[in-house]
């Protein structure tokens, strides 16, 4: 058998510091959403009149048409019988609205004049009954 040794290891202790282990923080990317920009559409002064505008300002037009047409060609116009001059106006523009600009304006104005002169006084202007 082989001899044994007898001395001393030294076993020294050092200090060893041991870090702390950082968490593990998943995090989500920020979605940021682009501005909308809001793009001002700038109008002249004769196409803010004639080509945009408001519903308002159209149907002003129209009714302005209307009033043009009722004093040009009001008195060669034919008068279709419960309908009168504004009627025979509104039926024109209704059918010539596709080919003719503001037709659909002078259409909606006529219509209107039409229905006020008929809820105020209970006559249109220009209504006959034929025979009577």
């Amino acid at each position: 058998m082989a001899k044994r040794v007898k001395h001393r290891r030294s076993h020294s202790r050092a200090i060893v510091r041991v870090k702390a282990v950082k968490p593990i923080v998943l995090r989500q990317t920020k979605i940021v959403h682009a501005k909308r920009r809001h793009h001002k559409h700038g109008r002249g002064m004769l196409g803010g009149l004639l080509g945009g505008g408001g519903p308002e300002m159209k149907v002003a037009m129209g009714g302005a048409a209307l009033g043009f047409i009722h004093k040009q060609f009001g008195a060669s116009l034919p008068k279709v019988p419960m309908v009168g001059t504004n009627g025979t106006i509104a039926l024109v523009a209704y059918f010539l609205r596709g080919k003719v600009p503001f037709a659909s304006e002078v259409a909606s104005a006529a219509i209107a004049v039409s229905a006020y002169q008929f809820a105020a006084t209970g006559t249109v202007e220009g209504d006959y009954i034929a025979g009577v």
